[in-house]
């Protein structure tokens, strides 16, 4: 026997209905920037965005990588002065963990530095829009035994949007 689910609450619906027209809105105007969305991963896809957004000033060239199961987001290719100052090579891969609304401190999971130079953390607020952005050195990042970076105050990135970061409470 199947039975409906019930949702016996108007307002939720009404809600729910909204999130989904704004999501999809804002997966047209991503698509039309050509950066490879994906509706499914609305927050990485969209974490991807603010960092590329935010960061591009540091290189010559920033591009998403051609496949999505690449070992690292972007692929770039860093102003002298900032491979210089930040003792990187020119040519750097960049990944791109994304948090949404995570109150404490963030968890990022699957953190291979092996794969990537720079490593662009993006926390987003309940609203989606941006709470903080860093960029922090992979040599910088203290990671577990199963891949896990816990992102506290005493990371010191190369960039960030303000000073320290600040937990969602």
């Amino acid at each position: 026997m199947i039975i409906k689910p019930k949702v016996d609450n108007d307002e939720i619906i009404a809600l729910a209905e909204q999130k989904l027209s704004i999501d999809k809105k804002i997966t047209e105007i991503i698509k039309e920037e050509n950066l490879g969305f994906s509706y499914k991963k609305l927050i990485a896809d969209l974490g991807e965005y603010h960092a590329k957004k935010n960061v591009e000033y540091f290189f010559e060239k920033l591009e998403f990588s051609k496949n999505r199961v690449s070992e690292c987001d972007l692929n770039g290719i860093l102003k002298d002065e900032f491979s210089n100052k930040w003792e990187l090579p020119k040519s750097v891969g960049v990944e791109v963990k994304t948090r949404y609304w995570q109150k404490g401190a963030p968890h990022l999971g699957n953190v291979k530095t092996c794969n990537f130079d720079l490593l662009v953390f993006v926390s987003l607020n309940e609203d989606y829009s941006i709470h903080y952005i860093s960029m922090v050195k992979s040599s910088e990042l203290k990671v577990t035994g199963n891949q896990k970076v816990i992102y506290r105050a005493n990371i010191e990135p190369v960039f960030a949007t303000s000073e320290k970061f600040v937990a969602h409470k």
